[in-house]
């Protein structure tokens, strides 16, 4: 081999080594990129009795401000039927203990209430199989016929605020609202309770009390 076959040999084999690092090093960043930021799909089953358990369909996506865990919830009862009742989207890897089901006569009711975040409520009757999804916001209050009665002044539109959950009791639910009155300062945040009551024949909620708010 003369000294040009060797010089060509050498650059060949360096170009060649060098193209499959970038190759891997390729490879291993689009794969820590897509862990990072997704999507990543994992299925979770969550017992809720002997004979039935929540199918969790759950996508993970991220960017650079928050991380995002979008789950189907499907109702599987063994040998009888399977149930879509929607899907919701948390903020904490962690969702699985906010997951419980309520029967109601012959609604199945998923109700999900995580912290600093909307109160959701996915319903599915059995019967006549409508299926509803419900999100209470305080932004929504200014569609309210009782709030509307009540107050002149709507929560600003510029701040979400969140719900949750205080009780349910049979077909009443409480539900406990933060919000902010004012587009300008100074600024008023209020906690107040709603009590709504879900009618058993179509799934809606209609709002029967609204208790005194307690400025913060």
């Amino acid at each position: 081999m003369n000294k040009e076959q060797k010089i060509f040999l050498g650059c060949f084999t360096s170009f060649l080594i060098i193209s499959g690092l970038v190759l891997l090093s390729a490879f291993f960043i689009q794969r820590t990129i897509k862990e990072a930021f997704g999507p990543t799909k994992t299925t979770i089953a969550i017992k809720l009795s002997d004979s039935t358990q929540m199918i969790c369909n759950q996508t993970y996506n991220a960017d650079f401000a928050d991380v995002f865990y979008d789950v189907d919830f499907i109702f599987n009862e063994t040998s009888k039927l399977e149930i879509n009742l929607g899907s919701a989207t948390f903020s904490n890897e962690n969702w699985q203990p906010y997951i419980r089901v309520i029967y109601l006569h012959d609604w199945i009711i998923l109700p999900i209430s995580e912290p600093k975040s909307l109160v959701k409520i996915l319903s599915y009757n059995i019967l006549s199989n409508i299926k509803k999804d419900t999100v209470f916001s305080p932004q929504e209050l200014i569609h309210d016929p009782l709030w509307k009665s009540i107050y002149q002044e709507n929560p600003a539109w510029v701040y979400p605020g969140f719900s949750t959950i205080d009780s349910i009791d049979n077909n009443k639910f409480y539900i406990n609202y933060y919000y902010r009155l004012g587009l300008n300062e100074p600024f008023e945040f209020y906690n107040q309770e709603f009590v709504y009551e879900m009618d058993p024949i179509t799934g809606e909620f209609k709002t029967i009390a609204i208790l005194e708010r307690e400025k913060k």
